[in-house]
Protein backbone atom coordinates (compact mmCIF):
# COMPACT_ATOMS: atom_id res chain seq x y z
CA UNK A 1 0.00 0.00 0.00
CA UNK A 2 2.55 2.50 -1.17
CA UNK A 3 1.80 6.21 -1.06
CA UNK A 4 3.51 9.59 -0.79
CA UNK A 5 4.21 11.60 2.39
CA UNK A 6 1.68 14.36 2.93
CA UNK A 7 2.65 17.76 4.35
CA UNK A 8 -0.60 18.09 6.33
CA UNK A 9 0.05 14.70 7.94
CA UNK A 10 3.47 15.69 9.28
CA UNK A 11 5.13 14.14 6.25
CA UNK A 12 3.60 10.72 6.87
CA UNK A 13 1.83 8.70 4.25
CA UNK A 14 -1.95 8.31 4.70
CA UNK A 15 -1.39 4.71 5.78
CA UNK A 16 1.23 5.73 8.35
CA UNK A 17 -1.06 8.42 9.75
CA UNK A 18 -4.26 6.36 9.77
CA UNK A 19 -5.58 4.85 12.98
CA UNK A 20 -5.85 1.17 12.14
CA UNK A 21 -5.83 -0.81 15.38
CA UNK A 22 -7.21 -4.02 13.82
CA UNK A 23 -4.73 -4.08 10.93
CA UNK A 24 -1.88 -3.13 13.27
CA UNK A 25 -2.80 -6.03 15.56
CA UNK A 26 -2.98 -8.44 12.62
CA UNK A 27 0.44 -7.30 11.42
CA UNK A 28 1.85 -7.68 14.94
CA UNK A 29 0.48 -11.20 15.50
CA UNK A 30 0.55 -12.48 11.91
CA UNK A 31 3.25 -14.26 9.96
CA UNK A 32 4.64 -14.00 6.46
CA UNK A 33 5.87 -16.98 4.53
CA UNK A 34 5.84 -18.97 1.31
CA UNK A 35 3.10 -21.44 0.47
CA UNK A 36 3.19 -24.33 -1.99
CA UNK A 37 -0.50 -24.81 -2.85
CA UNK A 38 0.27 -27.46 -5.48
CA UNK A 39 3.52 -29.08 -4.27
CA UNK A 40 7.10 -27.93 -3.69
CA UNK A 41 8.87 -27.19 -6.95
CA UNK A 42 5.67 -26.57 -8.95
CA UNK A 43 4.71 -22.96 -9.63
CA UNK A 44 0.96 -22.61 -9.15
CA UNK A 45 -0.92 -21.27 -12.17
CA UNK A 46 -4.23 -19.45 -11.92
CA UNK A 47 -5.87 -22.81 -12.57
CA UNK A 48 -3.96 -25.10 -10.21
CA UNK A 49 -3.56 -22.50 -7.48
CA UNK A 50 -7.25 -21.63 -7.41
CA UNK A 51 -8.28 -25.28 -7.44
CA UNK A 52 -5.96 -26.00 -4.51
CA UNK A 53 -7.36 -23.08 -2.49
CA UNK A 54 -10.89 -24.34 -3.17
CA UNK A 55 -9.94 -27.75 -1.77
CA UNK A 56 -9.51 -29.69 -5.02
CA UNK A 57 -6.47 -31.75 -5.93
CA UNK A 58 -4.87 -29.54 -8.63
CA UNK A 59 -2.95 -32.53 -10.01
CA UNK A 60 -6.09 -34.60 -10.52
CA UNK A 61 -6.60 -34.82 -14.28
CA UNK A 62 -10.40 -34.84 -14.10
CA UNK A 63 -10.58 -31.61 -12.08
CA UNK A 64 -10.05 -28.61 -14.34
CA UNK A 65 -11.08 -25.03 -14.78
CA UNK A 66 -13.89 -25.83 -17.19
CA UNK A 67 -15.65 -28.08 -14.70
CA UNK A 68 -15.39 -25.52 -11.90
CA UNK A 69 -16.58 -22.72 -14.20
CA UNK A 70 -19.60 -24.74 -15.37
CA UNK A 71 -20.58 -25.74 -11.84
CA UNK A 72 -20.16 -22.12 -10.73
CA UNK A 73 -22.58 -21.08 -13.47
CA UNK A 74 -25.13 -23.57 -12.13
CA UNK A 75 -24.76 -25.98 -15.03
CA UNK A 76 -25.29 -29.73 -14.73
CA UNK A 77 -22.43 -32.02 -15.70
CA UNK A 78 -23.06 -35.68 -16.49
CA UNK A 79 -20.58 -38.51 -16.87
CA UNK A 80 -19.06 -38.26 -20.35
CA UNK A 81 -19.62 -34.49 -20.66
CA UNK A 82 -16.71 -32.19 -21.47
CA UNK A 83 -16.72 -28.71 -19.91
CA UNK A 84 -14.75 -25.64 -20.97
CA UNK A 85 -14.17 -22.16 -19.66
CA UNK A 86 -14.37 -19.64 -22.49
CA UNK A 87 -14.53 -15.99 -23.44
CA UNK A 88 -16.83 -13.75 -25.39
CA UNK A 89 -14.59 -12.17 -28.02
CA UNK A 90 -14.72 -9.65 -30.85
CA UNK A 91 -13.68 -10.38 -34.46
CA UNK A 92 -13.64 -7.90 -37.33
CA UNK A 93 -15.32 -8.43 -40.70
CA UNK A 94 -12.28 -10.38 -41.91
CA UNK A 95 -12.40 -12.74 -38.95
CA UNK A 96 -9.34 -11.21 -37.29
CA UNK A 97 -9.20 -10.72 -33.54
CA UNK A 98 -10.06 -7.25 -32.25
CA UNK A 99 -10.52 -8.01 -28.55
CA UNK A 100 -10.40 -11.45 -26.94
CA UNK A 101 -12.67 -10.21 -24.12
CA UNK A 102 -15.25 -8.24 -26.15
CA UNK A 103 -14.62 -5.09 -24.15
CA UNK A 104 -15.20 -7.03 -20.91
CA UNK A 105 -18.88 -7.11 -21.80
CA UNK A 106 -21.41 -7.14 -18.94
CA UNK A 107 -24.81 -6.34 -20.45
CA UNK A 108 -26.84 -8.84 -22.43
CA UNK A 109 -24.56 -11.79 -21.75
CA UNK A 110 -27.40 -14.08 -20.63
CA UNK A 111 -29.33 -13.37 -23.84
CA UNK A 112 -26.22 -14.07 -25.93
CA UNK A 113 -25.58 -17.35 -24.11
CA UNK A 114 -29.19 -18.42 -24.57
CA UNK A 115 -28.99 -17.84 -28.32
CA UNK A 116 -26.25 -20.45 -28.80
CA UNK A 117 -27.13 -22.95 -26.09
CA UNK A 118 -28.79 -26.18 -27.14
CA UNK A 119 -27.16 -26.30 -30.57
CA UNK A 120 -26.72 -29.85 -31.83
CA UNK A 121 -23.95 -31.04 -34.14
CA UNK A 122 -23.59 -34.72 -35.04
CA UNK A 123 -25.63 -35.85 -32.02
CA UNK A 124 -23.59 -33.72 -29.63
CA UNK A 125 -25.45 -30.96 -27.78
CA UNK A 126 -23.75 -27.74 -26.68
CA UNK A 127 -24.82 -25.84 -23.58
CA UNK A 128 -23.59 -22.33 -22.81
CA UNK A 129 -23.95 -20.26 -19.66
CA UNK A 130 -22.73 -16.72 -18.96
CA UNK A 131 -20.30 -16.20 -16.11
CA UNK A 132 -18.79 -12.91 -14.95
CA UNK A 133 -18.14 -10.24 -17.59
CA UNK A 134 -16.62 -11.93 -20.66
CA UNK A 135 -16.38 -15.40 -19.11
CA UNK A 136 -18.63 -18.24 -20.23
CA UNK A 137 -18.94 -21.94 -19.54
CA UNK A 138 -19.55 -24.49 -22.30
CA UNK A 139 -20.60 -28.08 -21.80
CA UNK A 140 -20.52 -30.64 -24.62
CA UNK A 141 -22.87 -33.59 -24.14
CA UNK A 142 -22.79 -36.67 -26.33
CA UNK A 143 -20.85 -39.82 -27.08
CA UNK A 144 -17.20 -40.18 -28.00
CA UNK A 145 -15.88 -36.99 -26.37
CA UNK A 146 -12.67 -36.27 -24.49
CA UNK A 147 -10.96 -33.13 -23.19
CA UNK A 148 -7.61 -33.80 -24.93
CA UNK A 149 -7.67 -30.72 -27.18
CA UNK A 150 -5.98 -27.35 -27.44
CA UNK A 151 -7.90 -24.11 -26.96
CA UNK A 152 -8.75 -21.41 -29.49
CA UNK A 153 -7.92 -18.51 -27.13
CA UNK A 154 -4.55 -17.03 -28.19
CA UNK A 155 -3.87 -15.86 -24.63
CA UNK A 156 -2.94 -12.58 -22.98
CA UNK A 157 0.16 -11.93 -25.09
CA UNK A 158 -1.54 -11.94 -28.48
CA UNK A 159 -1.44 -9.04 -30.94
CA UNK A 160 -4.72 -7.70 -32.32
CA UNK A 161 -5.32 -8.32 -36.00
CA UNK A 162 -4.31 -11.98 -36.00
CA UNK A 163 -6.39 -14.99 -36.94
CA UNK A 164 -8.04 -17.15 -34.32
CA UNK A 165 -6.35 -20.41 -33.39
CA UNK A 166 -8.07 -23.57 -34.60
CA UNK A 167 -8.80 -26.13 -31.92
CA UNK A 168 -6.55 -29.16 -32.38
CA UNK A 169 -6.44 -32.64 -30.86
CA UNK A 170 -3.55 -33.16 -28.48
CA UNK A 171 -3.42 -36.81 -29.50
CA UNK A 172 -4.06 -37.28 -33.22
CA UNK A 173 -4.25 -41.03 -32.77
CA UNK A 174 -7.16 -40.75 -30.36
CA UNK A 175 -10.51 -40.68 -32.25
CA UNK A 176 -12.23 -39.01 -29.29
CA UNK A 177 -9.73 -36.13 -29.36
CA UNK A 178 -10.20 -35.74 -33.11
CA UNK A 179 -13.98 -35.78 -32.81
CA UNK A 180 -14.11 -33.30 -29.93
CA UNK A 181 -11.80 -30.82 -31.67
CA UNK A 182 -13.71 -31.06 -34.95
CA UNK A 183 -17.11 -30.56 -33.31
CA UNK A 184 -15.95 -27.66 -31.16
CA UNK A 185 -14.48 -25.89 -34.21
CA UNK A 186 -17.81 -26.34 -35.98
CA UNK A 187 -19.66 -25.02 -32.96
CA UNK A 188 -17.49 -21.89 -32.79
CA UNK A 189 -18.22 -21.15 -36.45
CA UNK A 190 -21.95 -21.70 -35.97
CA UNK A 191 -21.92 -19.48 -32.89
CA UNK A 192 -20.32 -16.65 -34.89
CA UNK A 193 -23.14 -16.78 -37.44
CA UNK A 194 -25.77 -16.49 -34.71
CA UNK A 195 -23.98 -13.91 -32.58
CA UNK A 196 -23.28 -11.59 -35.53
CA UNK A 197 -27.03 -11.09 -36.01
CA UNK A 198 -28.00 -10.96 -32.34
CA UNK A 199 -29.89 -7.79 -31.24
CA UNK A 200 -27.54 -7.34 -28.27
CA UNK A 201 -24.55 -7.10 -30.61
CA UNK A 202 -26.35 -4.93 -33.14
CA UNK A 203 -27.16 -2.50 -30.35
CA UNK A 204 -23.58 -2.58 -29.07
CA UNK A 205 -22.22 -1.72 -32.51
CA UNK A 206 -24.68 1.17 -32.81
CA UNK A 207 -23.41 2.46 -29.46
CA UNK A 208 -19.76 2.14 -30.58
CA UNK A 209 -19.17 -0.83 -28.26
CA UNK A 210 -17.36 -4.00 -29.18
CA UNK A 211 -19.77 -6.81 -30.11
CA UNK A 212 -19.44 -10.24 -28.54
CA UNK A 213 -19.59 -11.89 -31.94
CA UNK A 214 -17.36 -14.87 -31.22
CA UNK A 215 -16.32 -17.24 -28.47
CA UNK A 216 -12.92 -18.68 -27.62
Amino acid sequence: MGDRPVFELDHKTPLQAANLPAINQLAKEGQCGTADPVKPGIVASTVSGTLAILGYDPLEKNVARGVVEALGCGMKIDIGDVAFRGNWATLDEKGLIVDRRAGRIREGINELALSITGLKIDNVRFYVSAGTEHRIAIVMRGSGLQDCISGSDPGDHFHSGINTRPIKPLNKNNPKCLRTAELLNMFELKAREILAKHPVNIKRVSNNLLPANSIF
